[in-house]
């Protein structure tokens, strides 16, 4: 199904995005920027947190290329998060969202 894997490719481009921009924030300090903060349990946990979402975005994507419907729940659980970025990771959700609850089975057509 197109709609399935149009997600997928998405899913994984937004796990990219995010992992170059994290990176970026970390590797390149251009003059005049703040210093990193301290490091602190709360910051730790908050970066893990989005690290694995990442990876999660990306192996849900693949999945979903793959038309595997195992990949259904979570991709309607990552799309529910997506809303929270607005406003390209709303986008994706409502669009993974109507996806997922639409096209309920590989096999059903548009």
């Amino acid at each position: 199904m197109q709609h399935w894997r149009i997600l997928g490719t998405l899913f994984m481009a937004w796990a990219v995005a995010q992992a170059v921009s994290f990176l970026l924030f970390f590797i390149w300090r251009p003059e005049g920027m703040a210093p990193l903060p301290p490091t602190t349990p709360l910051t730790v946990a908050a970066l893990a947190l989005s690290a694995v979402a990442l990876v999660l975005y990306f192996l849900v994507g693949m999945r979903l290329r793959a038309l595997d419907p195992r990949a259904r729940v979570p991709a309607i659980a990552l799309s529910a998060l997506a809303l929270l970025s607005i406003p390209l990771g709303t986008a994706i959700g409502v669009y993974g969202l109507w996806t997922m609850f639409k096209h309920r089975t590989v096999g059903a057509e548009a």
